[in-house]
């Protein structure tokens, strides 16, 4: 094993040391071990029908029965492949959804998970913060809620997770265009990356306005795209014939969806108007998300450019540039919870 440690390049030396753990190899034993018997019901038998109704007939379920961006759509459908191979009989506890189509479509959200845990290993060891940063990976990959989330629950925040990890990791670096582009990927498995783009933003202004139109249209691109490839597709959804054909319904039907996903009224203020018999006007829920993020985005900002927020507790550009994020990520779950 040490004749490996000596050729591999710097970086892929640092993650051949990271998967040698034993805590990272249990780590990830865990999820893998998980992901075959466990589900949740709803969101993975719609990933397994939506990737089944592909490969059997070529149905293009994204413009009947899909609710998520376009790209989270294409590594489904990439991830179910093996599973669609083997086409294995092996369900487990009444499930509908087989063994190893289980397996594959969590695989993904696994393998994230498994690099989330080793960009913050690297990125605190990069930084003055060798000493915290094993801990800090494994109390990531052997957290019991992002075990659940990826490998029993089933779900594909991990890939979201690792598009901001990643441009966050670049941002650092000074690498503006890199990180854009990732977080325009991310934009198009998850839109809650919208929310890191002002924040971006705002510390750019103060260190490096030049870059803020190259990070922007490295952004630009692949979001607008994961909103687009939609109505570069022409889809019959009665005889499920498709053909690479502009559609102006398609890409109208996926622009007002990916609004509303954005838009999308959250359990707190609409369970709230609900609770207090406001049927009518639940429409207003919306209205309060964007009033209050707008208002402590704002404040925020105040706090930030006139009275110095943070400056004085943060002793590196990590630190700084962490509270920025976290400030902002709190501003959202206040707003839309």
């Amino acid at each position: 094993m040490e004749q490996y440690d000596k050729i591999l390049p710097s970086a892929l030396r640092d993650l051949w040391f990271f998967l040698k753990n034993k805590f990272v190899l249990f780590g990830l034993a865990v999820r893998l071990v998980l992901a075959p018997f466990f589900m949740h019901e709803y969101d993975v038998t719609l990933f397994v029908t939506t990737a089944r109704a592909y490969y059997s007939s070529w149905t293009i379920n994204y413009f009947t029965e899909w609710a998520y961006p376009m790209f989270f759509y294409l590594i489904l459908i990439i991830s179910y492949f093996p599973a669609d191979l083997i086409s294995d009989n092996f369900y487990l506890f009444g499930q509908t959804v087989s063994v190893s189509e289980k397996f594959f479509v969590k695989l993904p959200f696994i393998i994230s998970d498994l690099l989330i845990a080793y960009m913050l290993y690297r990125i605190l060891s990069e930084n003055g913060k060798e000493k915290y940063a094993l801990f800090i990976a494994l109390f990531y990959l052997l957290n019991p809620l992002s075990i659940f989330t990826s490998s029993v629950y089933g779900t594909f925040d991990s890939i979201s997770i690792l598009f901001s990890v990643l441009g966050f990791y670049h941002f650092l670096h000074s690498r503006y265009g890199l990180s854009g582009l990732e977080l325009g990927m991310g934009f198009g498995i998850k839109f809650h990356h919208a929310v890191l783009i002002p924040v971006f933003l705002l510390f750019m202004w103060r260190e490096a306005k030049r870059e803020i139109p190259k990070f922007l249209v490295y952004f630009g691109g692949p979001a607008a795209l994961s909103i687009v490839l939609p109505g570069l597709i022409y889809y019959d959804p009665l005889t499920h014939y498709w053909a690479f054909r502009f559609s102006t319904s398609n890409l109208a039907i996926s622009f007002a969806r990916d609004i509303s996903q954005m838009m999308d009224p959250n359990m707190t203020y609409r369970a709230l108007l609900l609770r207090w018999g406001f049927y009518e006007i639940l429409f207003y829920s919306t209205l309060i998300e964007v009033t209050t993020f707008g208002g402590l985005f704002l404040l925020f900002v105040f706090l930030v450019w006139r009275k110095g927020l943070f400056e004085i507790y943060s002793q590196s550009r990590l630190e700084y540039f962490t509270a920025y994020i976290i400030a902002v990520y709190m501003i959202l779950y206040l707003s839309y919870g």
